[in-house]
């Protein structure tokens, strides 16, 4: 089920403010409180089901029911008539786990803070994660990380990248719009699937990773898949990342190391030999040298 226009969101409070008096207690305060988790729905109509409330929005709620093979459907709130919740519900913490779920892949040590720079980093061999030294170099931020050698194979080596930019968005005619400078629009058709955002062109099945105190339009949130992730906010503007993932092969020394890719079409071409001075490895592409640091294990922070 497509929306209209980006407007008639802006003014959707104010819209809904009449309708609001005419929703069940319970439809009411799921609007003021989403939450999710397991419960016995009651509609308007008296029927009543078990299931799991798996997102809540200002238009509808998505429930999944318990029988077997299990349906969902997305209830208006105007059909809500009660909510029953059952043991082990949960809440919008449920949302906070599976945004780290998605984003477990793409995080790496934190080591901002000097001390930690400071820790001699493992170099025989080399393995663990490092990040790129200092500010993000304009809206990209990248990682190398190191994996530990197994007896019988090769070391291994990831670069992991993450590029981020911002724009406008707009819903007209069931379309939604994406502008971001000096980009022609992507626009695209949409419906929503229980509790997924389902864009056609190019095809992409979005889980939502938002935690908010109150429930939004449908369409905005923060939308997630393992490598793309759209931030709609309520204002119409839009956070688009994209991460990448290459993948090779590396022998090093104390003091340099040779790095081998898969791709030989990628940044810097097949092979990549870097020094490393100072608890740094020194990485030179296209004539640009970053540095990467080496950050210790279990201190998490995104790229």
């Amino acid at each position: 089920m497509a929306y209209e226009k980006l407007a008639r969101f802006m003014l959707l409070p104010a819209m809904l403010l009449g309708q609001n008096s005419k929703l069940s207690d319970a439809a009411q305060k799921l609007l003021t409180k989403p939450r999710l988790g397991s419960a016995q729905l009651t509609w308007a109509d008296g029927r009543t089901q078990k299931g799991r409330i798996v997102r809540v929005t200002d238009r509808f709620i998505a429930f999944e029911t318990s029988i077997r093979p299990p349906a969902c459907e997305n209830v208006e709130l105007s059909k809500v008539a009660a909510v029953q919740w059952l043991p082990g519900a949960g809440d919008s913490a449920a949302q906070v786990a599976l945004l780290g779920a998605l984003l477990a892949p793409f995080y790496v040590g934190n080591a901002v803070a000097d001390p930690f720079k400071r820790i001699s980093p493992p170099l025989k061999p080399l393995r663990g994660s490092w990040v790129l030294n200092g500010p993000s170099r304009g809206a990209l931020k990248s990682s190398l990380v190191f994996a530990d050698v197994r007896k019988g194979d090769r070391a291994t080596v990831q670069y992991r990248t993450i590029t981020s930019k911002r724009g406008r968005w707009s819903v007209e005619h069931d379309l939604l719009h994406l502008t971001f400078d000096g980009e022609p629009d992507l626009v695209s058709s949409f419906h929503f699937d229980c509790g997924e955002l389902i864009l056609d062109n190019p095809p992409n099945k979005f889980r939502e990773g938002s935690d908010r105190k109150r429930a939004t339009p449908p369409i905005v949130g923060y939308w997630l898949t393992s490598n793309y992730h759209l931030d709609l906010k309520p204002d119409g503007s839009v956070i688009e990342q994209k991460w990448e993932v290459r993948k090779g092969t590396f022998e090093n020394t104390s003091t340099s190391v040779k790095m081998h890719w898969v791709d030989s079409t990628g940044p810097g071409g097949a092979e990549w030999v870097a020094p490393i001075k100072h608890r740094h490895i020194l990485v030179s592409v296209g004539g640009v040298m970053t540095e990467y640091h080496y950050v210790p294990p279990g201190i998490l922070v995104d790229l």
